[in-house]
């Protein structure tokens, strides 16, 4: 059995998350215990009332205190602890558990691999690895194995640790985005409202160059409204959508933009899926050279990659006139090949179940 410890589930900006979850529970049987509230419905199940262990919540309660940067991460590991001792008496004993963004649920999966012996595998992303996440080293040596999405963070995990963690790519279903080149007149950036995506850069970008710009996602839309405003942008800021029809907003679009960049905590994107999203639906993508990114958008042949700003201005003012069929056929190709989200998934899944097969042996 394949239990998921998940910050929060259903999250509508972690399409790769949910993804995974439906392939692998296709395969074997598999559940969701998500830290925070969530729709009760299908696999999430809420955390039953708080048992104790007194030796184990002891231990991880000093080092929360001692460890915790601010009173926001305090409150979030002793939540996470209490909840670990919770969901541990739910979890059988045969499980192996998978925790994607293990910064919290991190510290859940190593607390109930404890009580219940059992292995677990942490997938770090961004945040998680980047940020501050005093529990990393304790997460990343009690693990099975330690699985990441690019060589990116294979390399920092690496330093950080010693440990040589497994790449394996998140990806989307290609057979489900159709590749179109008829393009209308507009950019999109989808994605959080958030500093780390770079939106705020779209101002100094677009100023004065008449191109309209769809912004697809949830966050401070009032704030940014007002930024696009004062800069004199032609933004439509559409909030949250479902998926579908994000796809269809980004099929349509003469280019994607994504200025990503790092924040002064050290937070970042991993590989953003949205940017594959676009490439195997053929529209151009355009981007900066954070963390993993290069790894997926090779400059002038998968997408197009910028540093300053005129820079991007141009690239933007130049594929709203021309489609670049060879970069776009490209791009979806390279997705195909190594961002299959089909591939990927039984890739995944055939290295978990070697642990599950062995454990069953050995019992």
């Amino acid at each position: 059995m394949i239990i998921y410890i998940l910050g929060k589930f259903p999250h509508y900006s972690q399409t790769f998350v949910t993804d995974e979850v439906k392939g692998f529970s296709e395969k074997r049987e598999t559940e969701v215990f998500s830290l925070l509230p969530a729709d009760p419905t299908g696999i999430i199940r809420s955390s039953p009332r708080f048992p104790v262990h007194f030796k184990i919540f002891t231990g991880y309660l000093i080092k929360i205190l001692s460890r915790s940067v601010n009173y926001t991460e305090l409150a979030g590991y002793a939540y996470a602890l209490k909840w670990a001792f919770a969901a541990a008496s739910r979890i059988p004993s045969g499980a192996v558990l998978r925790i994607h963004l293990p910064k919290y649920s991190g510290l859940a999966a190593l607390v109930i691999s404890k009580i219940k012996k059992i292995p677990y595998v942490p997938v770090f992303h961004s945040y998680d690895l980047f940020g501050h996440n005093p529990f990393l080293l304790e997460i990343c040596r009690n693990a099975e194995y330690v699985e990441t999405i690019s060589e990116y963070n294979r390399q920092r995990i690496k330093s950080i640790t010693g440990i040589d963690a497994v790449v394996l790519r998140c990806g989307v279903d290609t057979g489900r985005i159709r590749f179109t080149s008829e393009k209308k007149r507009y950019g999109v950036f989808a994605g959080r409202l958030h500093r780390t995506k770079g939106l705020d850069r779209l101002v100094r970008i677009f100023a004065g160059s008449g191109i309209e710009i769809k912004v697809v996602g949830g966050g401070d839309v009032r704030a940014y409204r007002k930024i696009m405003k004062r800069g004199n942008i032609k933004a439509e800021f559409t909030g949250p959508l479902p998926h579908d029809e994000v796809i269809k907003i980004i099929q349509d679009a003469a280019f994607l933009i994504l200025p990503s960049r790092i924040s002064r905590n050290g937070d970042r994107d991993g590989i953003p899926v949205v940017l594959m999203e676009a490439m195997a639906a053929g529209t151009p993508v355009v981007t900066t050279a954070v963390s993993g990114i290069p790894e997926l958008v090779k400059n002038g042949r998968t997408g197009y990659i910028f540093e300053r700003d005129e820079e991007a201005r141009q690239i933007c003012l130049r594929l709203i006139e021309e489609y670049p069929s060879g970069t776009a056929e490209t791009a979806r190709a390279f997705v195909e090949e190594h961002y299959n989200i089909t591939k990927n998934i039984e890739e995944k899944y055939r290295i978990l179940n070697e642990i599950i097969i062995r454990d069953r042996l050995t019992d």
